[in-house]
């Protein structure tokens, strides 16, 4: 068996259905293990309007993205700006380290153009072609010949 690629999902604490599908997607497929450092059950009660809060999130944030080699969002739950604070955290935090940024979509017209700009790629809902991108952008590039 090979060994588990780390990934994270990026969150809306309103839409965990969608997160929840996507997990077991990913559980339920053969010869494929991974851990998931996204955390949408932990849903702290702070204010990201003071300094206090906002540490609190980029903290939070990177516990959840730097062990990961891949980043995930799934574009529908993000529709709503009040949604959108906690990806632009996180997708900051990958950015600033490197980390691809995985879209995937059950509906391709539904991506917000700011969220479409971080993605290194977009997949459909469907188990074979995410676990393939999973696989393919955790593994580091080969050098040129």
């Amino acid at each position: 068996m090979a060994s588990a690629i780390d990934i994270t999902i990026i969150h809306a604490w309103r839409f965990l259905d969608s997160f929840t599908e996507l997990e077991e997607m990913l559980h339920t497929a053969p010869d494929f293990t991974f851990r998931n450092f996204g955390l949408p059950w932990h849903d702290p009660v702070y204010q990201p309007s003071t300094e206090e809060g906002m540490l609190y999130l980029r903290n939070l944030a990177e516990v959840q993205v730097l062990p990961a080699k891949v980043v995930i969002a799934i574009p529908e739950m993000f529709a709503s700006e009040r949604s959108r604070l906690w990806a632009d955290i996180q997708l900051a935090m990958a950015k600033s380290e490197g980390k691809p940024v995985l879209l995937v979509t059950r509906n391709p017209a539904s991506i917000p153009e700011w969220l479409a700009k971080e993605a290194v790629e977009v997949v459909a809902w469907d188990g074979t072609l995410v676990i393939d991108a999973i696989r393919r952008l955790a593994s580091p590039p080969r050098p040129a010949p």
